[in-house]
């Protein structure tokens, strides 16, 4: 299964701060947030750090759904 995060909620956090929710595959179970900070950045810059985390998420979820299919193999 192919694991893809995206962006499902961005929030003012504070005044200089937003809140980004990130979910893989529609599971809520998964939803991470990034608080991006200096946002004068480029937005090459943000871009590189919401993909960074968005990476992250879907990886997660990836080792987490082949740990619980491989530990699944013990109950049998």
């Amino acid at each position: 299964m192919s694991h893809q995060a995206k962006v499902v909620e961005v929030v003012e956090a504070s005044d200089g701060a937003l809140a980004v929710r990130a979910r893989c595959c529609d599971d809520e179970s998964t939803e991470s947030v990034l608080t991006v900070y200096q946002l004068a950045r480029t937005n090459e810059e943000i871009d590189a750090e919401v993909a960074e985390h968005l990476a992250r998420v879907a990886g997660q979820h990836a080792d987490r759904e082949r740990a619980k299919a491989h530990i699944a193999r013990l109950m049998a």
